[in-house]
């Protein structure tokens, strides 16, 4: 009876069912009949040992993690750069300068291009054409002016009988070809009658490739 009185009180504690799953003495593989009250005694006093120490232990938070090799210490991270104070406001007219400066320094980027690239007549001759049934079916009242292509850029100039009609331009013609593969627009609504030069990149290029170097400094 007393030693069922200890095992009680180990068992008590517990998380023996624990301890018995992590920890499997070599008793446990023996026949039955060879364990003596002794051996009983002493395997009792191991397992309150045992579980001594498992109560010891300290116990790992969630965000903790045991390293099975060591790691190099992190480097120190930099501290945070001071948030800068914030601008006042833009107001609307210097927002339209800005706007300006940028489509100024793009259109004179492309003029550039167009004053130094070698010519590429198939393409240019190939990408007037279309421009000009494009516009033929979707804009009837545009009469080109003047158009010119190097080799990765067209520029077509063109007027408009009214100013509403030059303000629908860009949605009338934006999924026509050769305009759908890219066209900057620059407006003239101060001439008579209104103005438009349109430049229209080759397609597998981009306007930010022509014009990166030209308008990196400036922001639209």
């Amino acid at each position: 009876m007393k030693l069922i009185g200890i095992a009680t009180t180990v068992f008590s504690l517990g998380g023996v069912a624990v301890l018995l799953a992590w920890w499997q003495p070599a008793f446990l593989h023996l026949p039955a009949k060879s364990r003596t009250k002794a051996d009983l005694s002493d395997e009792v006093r191991s397992l309150r040992a045992d579980l001594e120490q498992l109560r010891r232990r300290p116990t790992l938070g969630p965000s903790q993690i045991v390293l099975t090799h060591p790691l190099e210490a992190p480097a120190a991270e930099a501290p945070p750069a001071p948030t800068p104070a914030a601008s006042a406001e833009e107001t609307f007219d210097a927002k339209l300068q800005r706007v300006e400066r940028h489509a100024q320094a793009t259109a004179e980027s492309l003029e550039r291009r167009l004053g130094t690239e070698p010519r590429d007549v198939a393409w240019g001759n190939e990408s007037l054409a279309r421009a000009s049934e494009s516009l033929t079916a979707r804009v009837p009242s545009a009469r080109i002016l003047e158009s010119s292509c190097a080799s990765t850029v067209c520029r077509i100039v063109l007027s408009q009988s009214s100013a509403e009609d030059m303000r629908q331009l860009g949605n009338a013609i934006a999924e026509s070809p050769p305009f759908d593969q890219g066209t900057f627009y620059r407006y003239d609504m101060t001439a008579t009658p209104p103005k438009a030069t349109l430049y229209v990149i080759r397609e597998g290029h981009d306007l930010k490739e022509l014009t990166g170097a030209d308008t990196a400094d400036l922001t639209p």
